[in-house]
């Protein structure tokens, strides 16, 4: 644990300690506040942590990883693994076991992280606009070099033009026609957490994230913006995604913390300038993965 840090009554800081790069897997629990299930040692950790008398230290999550290398052979083995794959199995395994118990309604995993993706195509010989919705547990983007999330999800909402052997087959027409494509979120999460959709490489290059994020209405077909304000931060520290080292910075009570594995201590709100990526301005090998942000107003 790192020195000076204090909680307040009820609150506790408690690292994670790693026995084998399980960097990846202590990144991700440090930012979400199985016969037993992945869903009870997940349980069973979190109350190990509140029965802590201290309000600082250490715990060890050997059952909760057992359990998820006893399920899934990916993690299995020393070898280093990738935090976004982790956090996608972990987020459906919940999914399902939940609505194992409950198939008549969403689980909470999908009221917290999940949107609405329509996909939405209007033939330019016709007129005729067929939609198509998807939904999603996280938010994967193009990460243009050099540029800035914002700016990507801008880009994100724009017209694509298929024509030439990217002709769209009407149903409407009976034929392949030239149309217009976009995509639009319908509805939106109150906690989304972005990658890169192009992340199986670690991108060498800087992209600015903002810690208010502005969701503009064009994206949602709304006349009002969405804030979202940013809370958690995975970061890769090394050359590539097969190896290197996860950490965490969370937001707690206005002020950012760093967790690494077992240890925990306060750091400079400029840190987040160290994690954009390699770049004139920062020769840090640091790089945010995956951004965690919560809407305005949300209460997690």
């Amino acid at each position: 644990m790192g020195n000076g840090i204090s909680s307040p009554p009820g609150e506790k800081l408690i690292g994670l300690a790693n026995f084998g790069n399980t960097c990846y897997c202590n990144a991700i629990l440090q930012d979400k506040k199985a016969e037993a299930t992945l869903l009870d040692c997940l349980a069973e950790l979190f109350e190990t942590i509140s029965r802590q008398k201290k309000t600082t230290g250490t715990v060890t999550p050997k059952s909760f990883v057992a359990k998820l290398q006893h399920e899934n052979e990916t993690f299995r083995g020393p070898l280093h693994q990738d935090a976004h794959e982790f956090l996608n199995y972990v987020v459906n395994a919940i999914c399902d076991l939940v609505q194992a118990n409950d198939k008549a309604s969403p689980t909470w995993v999908h009221a917290i992280f999940q949107g609405t993706l329509t996909n939405e195509t209007t033939c330019l010989g016709c007129r005729a606009v067929s939609r198509r919705d998807e939904t999603f547990l996280d938010l994967s983007l193009e990460i243009e070099p050099n540029s800035s999330l914002t700016h990507c999800l801008k880009q994100f909402g724009q017209v694509e033009t298929l024509m030439g052997d990217d002709k769209f087959s009407c149903d409407a027409c009976c034929s392949r026609q030239d149309a217009e494509k976009r995509l639009y979120l319908r509805t939106t999460p109150p906690a989304p957490h972005m990658e890169d959709s192009q992340s199986f490489a670690k991108l060498f290059h800087r992209v600015l994230f903002p810690q208010e994020l502005r969701l503009p209405g064009r994206l949602m077909l709304t006349p009002s913006d969405v804030i979202y304000d940013l809370f958690g931060v995975v970061i890769h520290i090394g050359n590539g995604l097969d190896e290197g080292h996860y950490v965490s910075l969370i937001l707690w009570k206005g002020q950012w913390l760093l967790f690494d594995d077992d240890y925990v201590s306060k750091v400079d709100e400029a840190m987040l300038n160290e994690c954009y990526g390699p770049g004139s301005e920062a020769s840090s090998s640091a790089t945010g993965y995956l951004l965690f942000y919560k809407q305005r107003s949300t209460v997690l």
